[in-house]
C-alpha cells in the first residue's frame, strides 16, 4: 500500500551515498513514499537495482532523458503523444506531487551546479523546475567543506532562497562537526546523522511553524530522573527514561524554536544526535541530584521564554550522606 506523502531522494557523487539505503527505510517508516533520483556521480556509488527494490519506484536520472519507458529515441516535438509528453518533461513533472526534495548526500559539485543554476543533467534540471521545499545534506572531505568556494556556494544558495517567495523552503543540514571520514582523515564533513535529517525535514514540512507560540523562542526543558545518594553505592531515585522530554525537545525544534536547552538528569535515551544541531544546548548534570537539577533550572530559566518541567525528581533525600558503604545488618539503619 502506497503512502499519501511522497518525497524525492536525490543522490549525488559522495561516498556518503551508501547511507541512502538506510535513509529510504527511515523515510518509509515515517510514512513517506520515496522516489530516487541520481546524478552522474551518485550513480557510481550505489546500485540502481537496490534503490528500486527498496523504494518500489524506478530510479530517475542521471541523464535528462533517462527515465523509464522512454523507448522512442527519434521522438520529435511534432509526433509525441500524451504519454510520451509526460516522460519528456519528467524533470518537471516528478516534483509536482511531492512534499519535498531531500538531496542526500549533496556533493561539492552539486552545490556548485545548484548555486549557479546549471541544467546539465536530470537532477540539476529538476532542481531548477522544482518549487517544493528542499533539504540539502552536504557531505565531503573537511578541506573541501572548508574551501571558500564551497562555503560561498552555500551562501549563494541561501541568498537565492531568501530573495524569493520560497524563503522558508530551504534547510541545509550541515555535516557532523567531527568524525572519521572515508579517506581516513578526522574532522568536519561526515554526513549529518539520519535522525537529524528527518528532524529538519519535519521542521520544513510543518506548515505555519513560523506562526505558532514556539517559533523563535528559547525553550528550557528539564528531564530525566534524579538520584539522592545514601552512600557510595546506593541512592534513592525515580525511574525515568527521558523519552518524554526528548520528544518534546525535538517537537520544539520542529516548531521553529530559536534555542532548546535540555537539562538532562539520569536517562536511558541518547541525546548525542541533538548535540550536532546548533539550536540545541544539552546540559548534563554531574551528580544527578535534585539540588543540582534545581540549580541548573534556576540558572537557565532566566534566558527562557518557555519552561517545561518533565524531570522525575526524587521524593526523598537522605538527611546525611555516608562516605563509606553501609554494612548489611538485620536492623534497619535510619538515613
Amino acid at each position: 500500500m502506497k503512502n499519501s506523502k511522497k518525497i524525492i531522494l536525490a543522490i549525488t557523487g559522495s561516498i556518503a551515498a551508501v547511507k541512502t539505503y538506510d535513509a529510504i527505510r527511515m523515510f518509509q517508516n515515517d510514512g513517506y513514499d520515496v522516489q530516487c533520483v541520481v546524478s552522474n556521480g551518485g550513480e557510481n556509488f550505489i546500485s540502481r537495482l537496490a534503490l528500486e527494490s527498496l523504494s518500489g519506484y524506478p530510479v530517475l536520472g542521471p541523464d535528462i532523458f533517462s527515465f523509464p519507458n522512454f523507448e522512442n529515441k527519434e521522438l520529435t516535438i511534432q509526433n509525441y503523444n500524451k504519454k510520451n509528453s509526460s516522460e519528456i518533461f519528467a524533470h518537471i513533472e516528478c516534483t509536482k506531487n511531492i512534499e519535498a526534495v531531500v538531496v542526500l548526500p549533496a556533493s561539492a559539485n552539486f552545490l556548485a551546479d545548484f548555486s549557479q543554476g546549471r541544467a546539465t543533467n536530470f537532477l540539476s534540471s529538476m532542481m531548477l523546475a522544482n518549487t517544493k521545499p528542499v533539504v540539502l545534506c552536504p557531505a565531503m572531505n573537511s578541506h573541501m567543506w572548508n574551501n571558500s568556494a564551497v562555503q560561498n556556494n552555500i551562501k549563494i544558495i541561501k541568498i537565492l532562497y531568501a530573495n524569493t517567495q520560497n524563503s522558508n523552503n530551504l534547510e541545509i543540514v550541515e555535516p557532523q562537526k567531527s568524525g572519521i571520514l572515508a579517506c581516513g582523515d578526522e574532522g568536519v564533513g561526515k554526513l549529518a546523522l539520519l535522525e537529524n535529517i528527518k528532524l529538519y525535514l519535519e521542521k520544513l514540512l510543518t506548515k505555519n511553524y513560523h506562526k505558532n507560540n514556539i517559533h523563535n523562542k528559547t525553550v528550557v526543558i528539564n528531564l530525566g530522573g534524579t538520584q539522592e545518594k545514601i552512600d557510595p553505592v546506593r541512592f534513592i531515585g525515580n525511574f525515568s527514561s527521558g523519552e518524554t522530554g526528548k520528544i518534546i525537545a525535538e517537537q520544539c525544534f520542529i516548531l521553529g524554536a530559536k534555542k532548546v536547552i535540555c537539562i538532562v538528569g539520569n536517562v536511558s535515551v541518547c541525546f548525542q544526535h541533538l548535540e550536532e544541531i546548533e539550536n540545541f544546548e544539552i546540559i548534563y548534570l554531574a551528580n544527578n541530584s535534585a539540588q543540582e537539577m534545581l540549580a541548573a533550572t534556576e540558572k537557565y530559566v532566566k534566558e527562557a521564554d518557555i519552561v517545561i518541567f518533565t524531570a522525575a525528581v526524587a521524593d526523598f533525600t537522605p538527611k546525611n550522606y555516608l562516605d563509606i558503604k553501609i554494612k548489611k545488618v538485620k536492623k534497619v539503619k535510619k538515613i
